[in-house]
């Protein structure tokens, strides 16, 4: 689509006189409910308050506040998630940013 787009801009002598932005709506990405992981049952590894969470739709993003260690949070959210006991956990996997 996006080559179309370019060919038909340089065809009109435009090319050169555009700026193109491209954008993406990660809340646009569809959802499998048989994929969906519940942050409840990770409740035997780790307690994920209420108030770490910045976004959850489609993807998580957390902020442990300051003395909560970012990467001993991922690593036991990734225990938790390869231990076979939280639904869906082989669907999904977390990474530190």
């Amino acid at each position: 689509m996006l080559g179309r787009l370019i060919a038909g801009l340089e065809a009109r002598g435009m090319f050169e006189d555009v700026n193109i932005i491209l954008v993406g709506d990660h809340g646009m990405v569809r959802t499998c409910d048989r994929k969906l992981v519940f942050l409840e049952e990770l409740a035997p590894w780790i307690e994920l308050k209420s108030d770490w969470v910045l976004s959850m739709t489609p993807l998580l993003a957390i902020r442990p506040p300051d003395g909560v260690s970012p990467a001993e949070v991922v690593a036991k959210m990734n225990e938790g998630l390869g231990s076979g006991k939280v639904k869906n956990g082989e669907y999904l996997k977390t990474y530190l940013k």
